[in-house]
């Protein structure tokens, strides 16, 4: 969380995002606008600032209907 807090502006998005991520460590952009109630580029601005934080990654490799993983989250619900 300390590295969220040091996001500026993003970080609310980010904070709100990585609560989500907790239940659904697998997401779009898409998903968090229909479903969650995000603006896009609230929504696109907050996936960046993950993944540049290295909490998220980016794994479809595409510039659009992109999907991003909570790799960390996923890999400690595999160990048990």
């Amino acid at each position: 969380m300390v590295i969220i807090e040091r996001m500026g502006r993003a970080r609310f998005s980010a904070v709100r995002v990585f609560e989500i991520l907790k239940k659904l460590p697998q997401i779009s952009l898409s998903a968090l606008v229909q479903s969650f109630d995000f603006h896009p580029s609230t929504a696109r601005d907050a996936l960046e600032a993950l993944t540049t934080a290295g909490i998220l990654k980016e794994v479809t490799g595409k510039k659009r209907d992109r999907v991003y993983v909570y790799e960390q989250y996923l890999a400690l619900l595999e160990e048990e």
